[in-house]
């Protein structure tokens, strides 16, 4: 039966082996196809695996099919288990503003097939718990039908950047309020002039056994704690180059300490020694950074302590470990009875912005250390557990003038002496006049510079010369006190000025030497520290 159904349908043979062949060729091409399609999947998933951005793609039931490893990364998930699983679970956006849910662009990506972006604002909460601001764009995937099938989703983790726009703002706000503040502290400190002077003024013109000489000492001190404040402007202002003059920093430290801890539960000791050197600091900047290490101590202490506060003369070698030169130091430490400061902790607490208090802004002290480096010298820190923490500051010694305090006394008689007061502000031109005139000198007042440069080469001319010039750096709408000199020393003259101003233009203040000047005032400033000035400038000359 077999043999006659062969014998008798060739044709029926011949049939199923050509389609045996057929199909057979049908499946090696086939699966050529499917090599390349797995070849090129493959190269697919390692492209999108090599790249930095997360890829998340999914279907219509927003449930994960493709997840690469920065995905994993950024989502702090699992990217075998996040495969196949909804993709809620692994990708959860808040709005980092109102902590509410925010929308997943995929899901508007299903509605309109349209590339959506995320918004603004939205962060990524991973499994940990940790928040991460994103960048993502989701788009759709069709089949070749043009039908919808699926979405891809593209993210980028933007923290850093956004922590960086942070900063930037905080830059630009600060920058906007160091230009409010230097203009405060620039008239307020013209209005303490003027009261200090009149202070002064009355001091000279009542006896000196008068009931009201104490009372008008008491506020000469109020208002030159008042210099103090504004003087810590500086801090918001850009810039911070020291202005320097030889101090006696034993009578800074406990007045500026006593100050902070006004009304706290910290008590504060002292071990100063009674012969410390004189330094060459800005006592402005000196008081800030004390001022900052008592403040961190106190947060050491909420429940209240004891604070020791040490001042000694220091000699360090040229094999020391700080990185400063060898030389004579003043070292001055503040000891607290807090917690003490972590090991792991103790490399970090001088960097911007670090801070393991809560409320903690960590700028203190790296204004304190910035303050202390630029003065060329350094601030250490020590501690150990449950047993507080000490900071010691070193000040290199004053290479001007190391002999003891001797007070100049005012010489009421300066034999006609003739002194320039430029200055914009009418009340600080007529007090400087007026003392500077109960004191002998003959004065003349101009409120700009071009009236300066007027009045200098008349008087020169007339061959009655200024013997010096107190000038107010800035003018507005004129020439400041730099300009005059550098007008005057152009056109050969060599005159002997003094630099003032009520809010230091710290690059002439700090270096006013370069700029022609023969010595540096800040306002408001004691008639005795001026007279003290005119007297050196004029004896040199």
């Amino acid at each position: 039966m077999d043999d006659y159904t062969y014998n008798e349908n060739p044709g029926s043979i011949n049939a199923l082996i050509e389609e045996k062949k057929r199909l057979s060729d049908e499946l090696t091409s086939l699966k050529a196809e499917y090599k390349v399609i797995a070849s090129r999947k493959n190269e697919l998933e390692k492209m999108l695996e090599s790249i930095g951005e997360g890829v998340i793609a999914v279907d219509l039931n927003m449930r994960v099919i493709f997840c690469n490893k920065t995905a994993v990364v950024i989502c702090g998930c699992d990217s075998h288990g996040a495969t196949g699983r909804p993709l809620a679970e692994n990708f959860n956006l808040i709005n980092a503003t109102s902590r509410e849910a925010a929308a997943n662009p995929i899901e508007k990506t299903f509605q309109t097939s349209q590339i959506v972006g995320l918004e603004h604002n939205s962060v990524i909460i991973t499994p940990a718990g940790e928040e991460k601001y994103l960048s993502a764009t989701s788009a759709p995937i069709f089949d070749d039908s043009g039908k919808l099938n699926g979405a891809i989703l593209v993210f980028r983790d933007i923290s850093d950047r956004k922590k960086m726009e942070e900063e930037l703002l905080k830059v630009s706000k600060l920058e906007s309020l160091g230009v409010l503040a230097g203009g405060i502290a620039h008239d307020f400190n013209n209005l303490l002039t003027g009261i200090t002077g009149n202070i002064s003024y009355a001091k000279f013109i009542i006896s000196e056994d008068s009931p009201a000489q104490e009372a008008l000492n008491t506020a000469e001190e109020i208002v030159f704690k008042a210099k103090d404040l504004t003087s810590q402007f500086r801090t918001f202002s850009g810039g911070g180059a020291p202005v320097k003059k030889t101090v006696y920093v034993s009578d800074t430290i406990k007045p500026a300490v006593d100050f902070v801890l006004r009304g706290s539960k910290v008590k504060a000791s002292y071990e100063i020694n009674d012969e410390l050197w004189p330094a060459e600091i800005d006592e402005g900047q000196i008081k800030q950074l004390i001022t900052n290490l008592v403040i961190n101590a106190m947060q050491a202490m909420p429940g209240g302590g004891n604070l020791l506060i040490g001042a000694n003369n220091e000699l360090i070698d040229a094999q020391n470990s700080l990185n400063i030169p060898a030389g004579k130091y003043l070292k001055i430490s503040f000891k607290d009875e807090g917690d003490g400061i972590a090991p792991e902790n103790i490399s970090k607490i001088f960097d911007p912005y670090f801070s393991t208090r809560q409320s903690g802004s960590g700028l203190g002290l790296t204004a304190s250390y910035s303050i202390a480096r630029k003065h060329g010298g350094i601030i250490t820190a020590e501690s150990l557990r449950r047993q507080g923490a000490t900071f010691n500051v070193l000040l290199p010694v004053s290479l001007k003038n190391e002999t003891a305090r001797e007070p100049q006394k005012f010489i009421k008689n300066h034999h006609g002496h003739k002194i320039l007061v430029m200055d914009d502000e009418s009340i600080v031109r007529e007090v400087t006049a007026n003392l500077l005139k109960h004191l002998g000198y003959q004065v003349h007042t101009v409120k700009n510079g071009s009236e300066a440069l007027s009045s200098y080469k008349e008087a020169a001319g007339a061959g009655r010369p200024f013997d010096a010039l107190i000038l107010d750096l800035i003018v507005p709408g004129d020439l400041g006190g730099a300009e005059v000199v550098k007008k005057l020393k152009d056109g050969g003259a060599a005159p002997r000025a003094i630099a003032a101003s009520g809010f230091s233009n710290e690059m002439v203040m700090s270096k006013f030497e370069k700029y022609g000047f023969c010595a540096m005032i800040s306002k408001p400033y004691k008639i005795k520290e001026l007279d003290e000035l005119l007297q050196k400038i004029i004896k040199e000359n």
